[in-house]
């Protein structure tokens, strides 16, 4: 795993972070790998990026009327709409989905 994201297998008592790509019929997935100390050796955490099953647009989200009305329809030529959340749950997900309807009237 370490060789795939381009980490140096010598070092095992900092952290440590790669990427690397695979491709499957017809399509890319990104992998995402975070290597980092503990007492008993080293905690690996890999993190799967496939955009084939990302949603695109702000409807494909399953978002609650009321919030998908929210961000759909603000009248204002100004603000700011916060996306917060905890590692994984969707934060840039749902940013670019709502980039990408901005002003076609999809929301």
């Amino acid at each position: 795993m370490k060789s795939c994201g381009d980490i140096d297998v010598q070092f095992k008592n900092i952290i440590q972070e790669g990427h690397y790509s695979a491709f499957f019929a017809q399509r890319r997935v990104d992998y995402r790998v975070s290597f980092a100390p503990q007492c008993s050796g080293q905690k690996l955490v890999v993190r799967v990026l496939d955009t084939a099953n990302a949603p695109l647009h702000i409807k494909d989200l399953h978002m609650p009327a009321w919030m998908l009305e929210t961000m759909g329809h603000q009248p204002q030529d100004q603000g700011m709409i916060l996306v917060t959340g905890p590692t994984g749950s969707g934060k840039t997900t749902t940013l670019y989905s709502v980039l990408r309807d901005v002003g076609t009237g999809r929301a």
